[in-house]
């Protein structure tokens, strides 16, 4: 089958999109919440999944990725602090914790050591991580459900469709089944896209993104402050 040929960043600003009427309906009285956050909201995070595993296999540069997640990480987390009641993880950390362990196992790879003892370090970091996204969004669910999408990607290896199409499923099942359905055939789509087109770039600055997430979470969040 020959695979859909679409612009990253028309990818991106839909997720950015959807997101943003997920967060609406989850924090804001708006009529029909449930279903706009079903059919829409739910689709941002296995694109955002997605692209950033695409571009981490691509160009492996596991520190750069760790210093911008952990940083807006925090900044997310000091900004909303006081407008959020549910202190949970952010999703920068979400995305965080796999990139950590794909960090640790680089590193674990380049230093050589004894295969078995490597092997361990390898089960401990990745025990750890996930142990860690269980307090972050999406939970230990979203924590697999990344790496399975780095291993599809760099391994380029069918065998990893099934465990995402499970995963795809489970990021959402636990809220309503019908969050899980639509998760997962988002997942589907996103295997029949072709990452190989090259696009002329929408929008040029990488961390255009990472501002979105926290300052459209503090007008959203001030806005039912207002309201209450």
């Amino acid at each position: 089958m020959k695979k859909i040929q679409i612009n990253q960043d028309w990818l991106k600003i839909y997720a950015l999109v959807a997101m943003t009427i997920d967060h609406v309906a989850q924090y804001l009285p708006v009529p029909g919440a449930v279903y706009q956050r079903m059919f829409i909201g739910r689709t941002a995070f296995p694109i955002f999944a997605f692209l950033l595993m695409y571009h981490l296999c691509q160009k492996q540069i596991y520190e750069k990725y760790v210093n911008r997640l952990l940083f807006f990480g925090i900044l997310t987390t000091v900004v909303l602090f006081p407008l959020q009641p549910d202190h949970r993880l952010n999703i920068f950390f979400t995305f965080l914790f796999p990139v950590l362990t794909l960090w640790g196992w680089d590193q674990i790879r380049k230093e050589n050591m004894n295969k078995i003892i490597g092997v361990i370090f390898a089960g401990i970091i990745l025990m750890f991580m996930g142990f860690l996204s269980v307090f972050a969004s999406y939970s230990v669910m979203g924590y697999f459900y990344l790496l399975c999408f780095y291993a599809y990607f760099c391994q380029s290896a069918r065998v990893w469709i099934f465990p995402l199409l499970v995963f795809g499923f489970l990021i959402n099942w636990d809220a309503q089944i019908g969050y899980g359905l639509v998760s997962l055939i988002t997942t589907v789509f996103l295997l029949q896209v072709d990452m190989s087109a090259r696009y002329p770039r929408l929008i040029k600055s990488w961390w255009l993104f990472y501002v979105y997430f926290p300052l459209h979470l503090i007008v959203i969040l001030s806005v039912r402050y207002l309201l209450s």
